[in-house]
């Protein structure tokens, strides 16, 4: 097959979840004989550049939501030249709705990741019952004192007492493009079961696909986990990483076990954050975004250097990091499939994850330690039972290893991932060009 790839994101120019799976996933096909173009974003220059056999397409877009409408001419023009059997883009900010508008004979899949609808909830599940009661009552003042229509405070009360409230499928551009494509492939059963639900689409039309793995060398040559003395949490710092439950169970395992360090590693982001106060309700600033590490970080001073974080660490300097580190912690509200998991699984850390989203389909076989997410208690009592079981945490890790070399390597799912494109292959020729509404 001749596929053509689109995300904003691929490294080393910008790296992430998506960018870090297109860059498998492009390889792997690769490997497996097919000719695949990549069309991602660039801040500095639009050009043709190749990667170990693979034709990169760069695009000038230093703004990731203006990727999607600047990226369709080019894949026209390459496709009228040489047409692509079928696309792949991500659901995320709808980046293929110009492809599936402009190229309506073209067969297209998509690649669920994280919907915005899905963040944006968890990120509203964060704020106490209590804030979001004050914010709804200012609503309502606003309302009787004629500032606030009532039909814009009714939407937003929904939204602030319910999570869910406001949300409608009919209106999200990302739900648009997986109606519109001809297949939608899902890394997790737990993520395909939302969005069965959320969005409304066919069963037929959207399957569970696990995203490739190929370890890095230096992460096999790490020695298994044994006794757990540094804790590792890496990945985007803020809420709906579950930071602050991380943080929450910190205060409670440092205390209890004396030889234990956290390190806390990568970019720092805006996470919801309540501020209960008289002014705060006047202001209207109840619920409001803050800095994570700047929020967070005055919660463990107390710990010292027990507590170490460490911003931004560059793909290369991941294997020195998971070195340091004998256990992760992945406590995230919701996480579809995170890379982070499965390089911790690659260097046969023990690991302890949540129970929301795809870590208990990758952890499963006791792999690693499901905890339920939200929950700080259990993250500190898991913790504490890795300190104490250093042959259980050591078996774990290496079950951990066996089990991502065995179900995620490209040699296993790449077939699977031929098969999605084939459905949407299938889908297209009977029938025919889709239309996008």
């Amino acid at each position: 097959m001749r596929l053509a790839f689109i995300s904003w994101e691929y490294p080393p120019l910008y790296t992430g979840g998506i960018g870090n799976y297109t860059h498998q996933a492009a390889h792997m096909f690769r490997a497996r004989g097919h000719d695949v173009t990549v069309f991602a974003g660039s801040a500095e220059r639009t050009e043709t550049t190749s990667d170990e056999g693979l034709t990169i397409e760069r695009i000038l877009c230093p703004e990731r939501r203006e990727f999607g409408a600047r990226v369709t001419e080019h894949v026209m023009r390459t496709h009228a030249v040489a047409p692509f059997d079928a696309a792949e883009v991500p659901e995320l900010y709808s980046e293929g709705s110009g492809l599936v508008r402009a190229l309506p004979a073209l067969p297209v899949l998509v690649r669920t990741h994280t919907p915005l609808y899905l963040a944006r909830e968890i990120d509203r599940c964060t704020w106490p019952h209590r804030a979001r009661l004050l914010m709804s009552l200012r609503l309502l003042a606003g309302v009787a004192l004629g500032t606030t229509p009532w039909t814009q405070a009714r939407e937003s009360i929904g939204v602030n007492l319910t999570h869910r409230g406001g949300y409608r499928w009919q209106n999200d551009p990302e739900c648009a493009v997986a109606h519109a494509a001809d297949h939608v492939a899902s890394p997790s059963r737990a993520l395909r079961a939302r969005l069965l639900a959320d969005w409304r689409l066919a069963p037929e039309n959207i399957s569970a696909v696990p995203l490739p793995h190929a370890p890095h060398p230096a992460l096999l040559a790490l020695p298994p986990t044994g006794s757990v003395r540094t804790l590792l949490f890496y990945g985007g710092v803020r809420t709906f990483k579950g930071v602050h439950i991380l943080v929450e169970a910190a205060n409670e395992f440092l205390a209890r076990h004396p030889d234990i360090r956290l390190i806390i590693a990568g970019p720092s982001n805006p996470s919801p954050v309540a501020v209960c106060t008289w002014a705060a309700w006047r202001a209207g600033t109840v619920c409001r975004y803050l800095d994570t590490e700047t929020w967070l970080r005055p919660k463990l001073a107390r710990w010292g250097d027990r507590v170490q974080w460490r911003g931004f660490v560059p793909t290369a300097g991941l294997p020195a990091l998971l070195a340091e580190a004998n256990a992760c912690v992945f406590p995230s509200l919701f996480d579809n499939f995170p890379n982070t998991c499965l390089e911790s699984m690659s260097a046969a850390r023990a690991i302890i994850g949540s129970s929301s989203g795809g870590m208990s389909e990758m952890l499963a076989d006791d792999a690693g330690l499901i905890v339920p997410a939200g929950n700080a208690a259990a993250l500190a009592g898991a913790v504490t039972r890795l300190v104490h079981d250093p042959a259980g945490a050591a078996a774990m890790a290496s079950r951990a290893r066996a089990r991502v070399l065995a179900n995620y390597s490209p040699e296993t799912v790449g077939p699977l991932h031929e098969a999605a494109f084939e459905r949407a292959i299938q889908h297209h020729l009977q029938h025919g060009p889709r239309v996008f509404s």
